[in-house]
């Protein structure tokens, strides 16, 4: 794990480890990589692991490993083990996501008509129906594609998404176009019933601005009324951005873009404070079912319920991007 691109120490931090035929020999492993395990540095310490998927035809597997601490002045080192002779699966998906991820969405299909949360919250998606989002490749294995038209992801409120003050979004999107004045949402959790959102995270085009594909976001107070609204930064279409936003309704003022690993300062940032709006309306991802349909794909999408800090989320995007980690050579054990 390469400290020059982790500025500060991390704890339990989820490290995605890709493999494919440059780096890994999938004939020395199982077909479905149930043999394979994660240590620490000392080749002992077991890691909690997700298989996100292990394909030895097409010599492609993503795994995401929990680390204890990640050093942001000295590299730091894990191991991976295999041996066709275990047969038992290892993998721990549940471990690997702290506490405070209140849902983590790999978005690939269940079934045709379903995701699942990796965290134990249950909080799994429902297609509006089957095949529609349409499962695509994502950016790390398989995420959804939603064509702007009524597609979206359902995920049914619980105790979980009750969220309190502090919220982190994190996401890869790919927006495949967004025309002048428009907007396209990725997530909301809103209150149809009085047009309040407990947050909710969208993409505008204006004409004639610098960033005219903004990131903007919006939170609304448990009473009458919005903490507030904010928008910063700018995406691109046609290619994966990793897009984050945290807020705390507690301090004024307190709503932060991140984009590729990048702090964006809010060139409008409209926001008082309270007790953020914990309404019983379910999540939707890809369209909030009135307008706004999201043109392009989502992977990845992650929602917290604490801040999680810049530190966090730009070796969230380097983990992703394939920038974080690089693999030794094959050591023979003794």
């Amino acid at each position: 794990i390469d400290q020059t691109k982790v500025d500060e120490d991390l704890a339990d931090f989820p490290v995605l480890v890709k493999l494919t035929s440059a780096n890994f020999d999938f004939t020395e492993a199982n077909d479905d990589g149930y043999d394979i395990r994660f240590t620490a540095s000392d080749g002992l310490t077991l890691l909690s692991y997700e298989r996100e998927q292990h394909d030895s035809v097409s010599e492609e597997a993503e795994y995401w490993v929990k680390v204890p601490s990640v050093s942001g002045t000295v590299d730091t080192e894990i191991y991976i083990y295999y041996t066709t002779t275990v047969t038992a699966d290892g993998a721990e998906p549940e471990s690997v996501w702290d506490e405070n991820y209140v849902m983590v969405q790999h978005m690939k299909d269940n079934t045709t008509s379903a995701t699942l949360d990796s965290t134990g919250n249950n909080n799994d998606g429902a297609k509006g129906s089957a095949n529609n989002p349409l499962e695509a490749d994502g950016k790390i294995g398989k995420g959804q594609d939603f064509d702007a038209t009524a597609e979206y992801i359902n995920i049914s409120d619980n105790a979980s998404l009750e969220l309190g003050n502090k919220i982190t979004i994190e996401a890869w999107i790919y927006p495949d176009s967004i025309a002048n004045g428009t907007r396209r949402q990725i997530i909301t959790k809103r209150d149809s019933s009085s047009d309040y959102c407990t947050f909710e995270l969208w993409l505008r085009y204006v004409t004639g601005e610098s960033a005219n594909k903004r990131l903007e976001a919006g939170f609304a107070k448990s009473g009458p009324g919005w903490i507030g609204s904010a928008r910063g930064g700018s995406v691109n279409t046609g290619e994966w951005n990793y897009v984050g936003i945290t807020h705390d309704a507690s301090i004024s003022g307190s709503i932060n873009f991140l984009i590729n690993g990048t702090v964006i300062e809010s060139d409008d940032d409209d926001t008082g404070t309270g007790t953020r709006l914990d309404n019983a309306e379910p999540i939707r991802i890809g369209y909030p079912g009135f307008d706004y349909a999201l043109d392009g794909k989502i992977d990845e999408i992650r929602i917290s319920n604490v801040i999680r800090s810049a530190s966090w989320i730009k070796a969230s995007y380097e983990s992703g991007n394939g920038t974080l980690l690089a693999c030794g050579d094959e050591e023979a054990l003794p």
